[in-house]
């Protein structure tokens, strides 16, 4: 059996010349029969930025900058054959670049006026008064308006892998980079110029980075800015260093390095905005505090505005708490709030005074919930101090009611957890929403993004949205949640950065009511799907499940092309695998009767969806898995993989953590052991999978015959697979040797390898059988059996691991 490893190929570039364009070439307005128009050229914004366009075959791309307020590049939703013509209306997507913008994205929409003007109809999160731009002539008079480049960046990445900033090459040519954690990577760049000139360079990229062969690939097009602008857009591959540093391996670009510059390495003169910060307020509180016990630690943040935001945490007491508050003075009135990091729920007020020029900070008064702290004093940032920063925690409390509430932990699409506190209102009226938002990371180490949040939610109906990207006309009755997202120095190279954000909570439309959320608009984070952990500590009432019949469910779906799919099909007994239930399910690409009362696809969305149902109307459940695995999940039909967090935040929620009616979970695939955890948290009394790779998948009729007789699990498992039977299974050994006598082949006179390519020397311990396995197979040398021949490390990595209790057996009738 094969495990699953997804390849990802890319790689097709046409480099393309680009045209020597007239500057009238550049800017006149095309009108045709058919009323088509050419929108390159530069335009003054109404709020007073200055806009370039340039069209090309596919898209619009978009230069905004107004000194001081925003710097963005932004590109219509790309199209071939790319025609405009007046009162057309146009989508797109921008992205906030560091030379004034502080990082951010989002939709935008306009329409075409006329041929000389654009009235935008929709931008998210750039200033209001942004409605319209018109066409200007380009002459002296407006050249001389030009923004100058800026040699410092507004933002920056924190790492190798977030390339954020200001990249600079050579002495004058300026690049400003936005790069989200979704691989996206945006630069305006244009190199130094004197006043009422035009830069010799100015362009905009559009591209990816892939931090595992560390290239960035993508197009450039050049704007309207610079002296030579065109229409083309100019493919362009660059790799990235260990040491973060950029070199252009391909594209019609004299530029050949780039390097990254800091804040202010070029610019000393003009603050930080924490400087500034502490310029306005010489009382430092943008500081991380103990409490005076020790059993907590505060992240406070001190904005300009005299907002005071943070908080604070104790793993000993089983808090997590927001603050929010307003200085006043020498004074701090503030509100907090638990959040189900921990166990705590209570919430009040209370009043600080600030000593020592805020390297204390004493309680005054307090109402509401016993706050349990009496005083904070600022701690300095040592590595002692790192270790005892509190981890991520995936347990805590949720609402009962799931329909309507959204407090409780939810996992973004890139890991960060948002511990999410709803306070009053239910989903009818506004109600206070709060939260404490972290990146995981490891002991001795700070996040890297860590924030918290205070606002209001109500209920609404809400544009559909994928990964920040709003789908075309659809909508879903919604929570729209608004608000001030404040980062907190908890994180590593924390910046100071305080803004609006907005999400949207959605229920599925599927029978099953589960709810997600959608970053509409934020600061900084860049999770765009969360989806609630359910695996929980339950506070409410939550049902239990009946389990009275028994069910069978049957996975099955290799993918392996018609001839293995016959073989398979052949040697696997499906009908074993229903017998004895008083009703089964069998989810098969094509259909064959094996005795099942339903049929279906193969997918993760039915599998789910018929383990729900069957607990729904009373059934406990034994669970068949014929498929490929990989570390990583188990393969369906569906791109990707159902991985263990998935599995839990889909089934844990419906009866809570440890109640979903599953009997035994029998898996044959590769890395099967992997899931054991994640299905006996949602409530399998057992799971048995392969340790690594499974080598020998057929002896599951074995297993099933022996489950049947009604077996012990843990004897079934006995009677199916033995790593001393391995030299006995003739079709294993024998499809094992071909690939070796292949592999030995074709490396046999590589140095120190000693590839034998006669014999089944897949009995010996060499080095070429263990480069077999690591390479064909994905055995990493930390798998490897010290002194084991080929076989033996078969055998090794095909045994059974069970969780649970191996003891149950087809005949027992369990409660949950």
């Amino acid at each position: 059996m094969k495990s699953v490893y997804h390849l990802f190929l890319f790689g097709l570039m046409v480099v393309l010349n680009m045209p020597n364009v007239t500057q009238a070439q550049q800017f006149q307005i095309q009108s045709g029969g058919n009323g088509q128009v050419d929108m390159t050229g530069v335009y003054k914004v109404n709020d007073g930025g200055i806009c370039y366009i340039q069209q090309t075959k596919k898209r619009l791309c978009f230069v905004m900058e107004f000194p001081g307020h925003y710097s963005i590049v932004a590109i219509t939703d790309g199209q071939s054959n790319l025609n405009l013509w007046v009162n057309k209306k146009e989508k797109g997507f921008w992205y906030a670049t560091p030379k004034y913008s502080q990082k951010n994205q989002g939709r935008f929409e306009f329409r075409i006026k006329s041929p000389t003007e654009i009235a935008l109809m929709h931008m998210e999160a750039i200033s209001p008064a942004v409605k319209s731009m018109k066409k200007l002539r380009v002459n002296a008079g407006l050249i001389s308006q030009y923004p100058r480049t800026k040699k410092k960046a507004t933002f920056k990445g924190n790492s190798k892998i977030n390339l954020d900033g200001l990249w600079t090459a050579g002495q004058s040519y300026r690049h400003y980079v936005y790069h989200d954690l979704h691989g996206d990577l945006i630069w305006f760049g244009e190199s130094d110029f004197t006043k009422g000139k035009r830069p010799n360079y100015a362009n905009i990229f559009i591209g990816k980075y892939n931090r595992f062969s560390q290239e960035i690939s993508g197009i450039m097009v050049p704007i309207p800015k610079s002296k030579n602008s065109g229409a083309t857009e100019i493919p362009l591959k660059i790799k990235v260093n260990h040491k973060g540093k950029w070199t252009k391996e391909s594209g019609l670009l004299f530029l050949t390095n780039w390097t990254r510059r800091t804040w202010v390495e070029e610019d000393n003169r003009t603050p930080t905005t924490g400087q500034q910060i502490k310029d306005q307020d010489k009382r430092n509180l943008n500081r991380i505090y103990k409490t005076r016990d020790g059993s907590g630690i505060a992240y406070f943040h001190h904005t300009n505005q005299n907002k005071f935001r943070g908080a604070v945490e104790s793993p000993v007491n089983r808090y997590a708490r927001v603050i929010d508050g307003t200085v006043i003075g020498d004074m701090i009135n503030i509100s907090w709030w638990d959040v189900p990091k921990y166990g705590a729920n209570g919430q009040g007020t209370i009043r600080l005074r600030i000593l020592e020029n805020g390297k204390r900070l004493m309680l005054e008064s307090q109402t509401g919930s016993p706050f349990l702290i009496n005083q904070f004093v600022a701690a300095n940032v040592t590595p002692h101090l790192i270790r005892q920063l509190p981890k991520i925690e995936d347990t805590a409390y949720e609402d009962g009611d799931k329909n309507t509430k959204v407090t409780g932990v939810w996992i973004g699409d890139d890991g960060i957890r948002y511990y999410v506190r709803h306070i009053g209102g239910g989903d009818t009226g506004p109600s206070r929403v709060v939260w404490f938002a972290e990146r995981p990371f490891a002991r001795g180490n700070r996040p890297q993004d860590c924030q918290v949040f205070v606002g209001s939610m109500q209920s609404e109906a809400s544009p559909l949205v994928y990964h920040g990207r709003q789908s075309d006309g659809a909508s879903i009755q919604g929570l729209r949640i608004t608000g001030e997202m404040t980062s907190i120095p908890k994180q590593n190279e924390w910046r100071p950065t305080y803004g609006a954000s907005q999400v949207v909570v959605m229920k599925s439309l599927s029978d099953f009511a589960r709810e997600r959320m959608y970053k509409m608009a934020g600061n900084q984070m860049q999770s765009y799907e969360w989806t609630r952990n359910c695996c929980l500590q339950n506070i409410g009432s939550v049902p239990k499940p009946a389990a009275n019949r028994s069910a069978s469910v049957v996975l099955y779906y290799y993918g392996d092309g018609f001839f293995f799919s016959l073989i398979q099909n052949t040697v696997v007994d499906l009908e074993l695998a229903t017998k004895g239930y008083d009703r089964s399910v069998v989810l098969q690409e094509k259909y064959r009767n094996v005795g099942q009362d339903v049929h279906d696809a193969p997918t993760e969305e039915r599998l789910l969806f018929h383990l729900k149902k069957l607990a729904a109307e009373g059934y406990y459940i034994d669970l068949y898995l014929f498929t490929h695995g990989s570390k990583t999940g188990i393969s369906t039909k569906d791109p990707g993989a159902l991985t263990p967090n998935e599995l839990r935040r889909e089934l844990c929620h419906i009866y809570g953590k440890g109640r979903f009616p599953i009997r035994m979970v029998y898996m044959g695939l590769c890395w099967g052991s992997e899931m054991n955890e994640a299905f006996t948290d949602i409530g399998a009394k057992v799971t048995a999978g392969s340790r690594y790779v499974n080598f020998l998948p057929f002896r599951i009729n074995d297993f099933m015959r022996a489950w049947n007789n009604n077996l012990t699990f843990g004897n079934a498992i006995q009677e199916s697979y033995n790593e001393k039977d391995i030299d006995g299974s003739a079709a294993v050994r024998a499809g094992l040797n071909a690939q070796y006598k292949g592999f030995a082949a074709n490396n046999h006179k590589k140095p120190g390898w000693n590839c034998d390519i006669g014999g089944e020397s897949l009995r010996e311990s060499k080095h070429c059988i263990r480069m077999f396995l690591e390479q064909k197979y994905h055995m990493e040398p930390h798998y490897w059996r010290p002194g084991g021949s080929g076989w033996t490390q078969i055998g090794y990595a095909s045994h059974m691991l069970i969780d649970g209790d191996a003891n149950v057996k087809k005949s027992y009738q369990l409660n949950w």
